[in-house]
């Protein structure tokens, strides 16, 4: 978020990042989801951290064109203070456990930020096939996650960077980028690799 936020300053917009670090475990580590299934503290800060969100949106979207929320709870409170900051919302949904949970209420929750923020956006095709099979009326657009090539091209040249880091040209390497998080259930995909 941050390198986004440099780079739209260089620009010359002005960009405002809402971060709360005082709720440290509910935020810390894989999320606030895994925090809450997982510590009683989460659970009790989870309350007062969705209220002071919520209020912060209100007072910092006063003083923007928009609100470009990163998940669909997030997109929800800036979604019930708009009446407040009267200013469009736009969600970038990145998180697979809200697009695909099975949970009711929050199905509930989401049909109505889904439908009614200004932009839903989306990483992949998946995601946007998924969603408007499963919800009324969203139209969600994908705009895939990038990469600058001219800072990453010197890894694109296997043999080199294979005789760099000193794995052998024979031997199979399987890239992961991602979060090293139970969620991800990388077991599956190093015991599929064992066999």
């Amino acid at each position: 978020i941050y390198k986004l936020v440099n780079s739209l300053r260089k620009l010359g917009i002005t960009v405002s990042v809402l971060s709360i670090n005082k709720y440290t475990s509910l935020v810390k580590g894989s999320g606030i989801i895994p925090n809450l299934k997982n510590s009683f503290k989460a659970k009790i800060q989870f309350p007062l951290y969705l209220l002071h969100l919520y209020f912060l949106i209100i007072k910092k979207a006063k003083k923007n064109d928009l609100v470009h929320a990163n998940w669909g709870l997030t997109a929800f409170l800036a979604l019930l203070g708009k009446p407040f900051h009267k200013k469009r919302v736009i969600l970038t949904e990145r998180s697979s456990q809200w697009i695909f949970t099975r949970n009711k209420i929050l199905n509930s929750l989401l049909n109505y930020v889904y439908r009614d923020v200004d932009k839903l956006v989306v990483l992949s095709n998946a995601s946007k096939n998924y969603l408007i099979k499963r919800y009324k009326n969203v139209r969600p657009v994908v705009i895939q996650n990038g990469v600058n090539f001219s800072k990453t091209k010197k890894f694109f040249y296997k043999d080199k960077f294979r005789k760099k880091i000193g794995i052998n040209k024979n031997k199979k390497v399987v890239l992961y980028v991602g979060r090293l998080t139970s969620l991800k259930c990388l077991e599956y995909l190093l015991r599929g690799f064992s066999k």
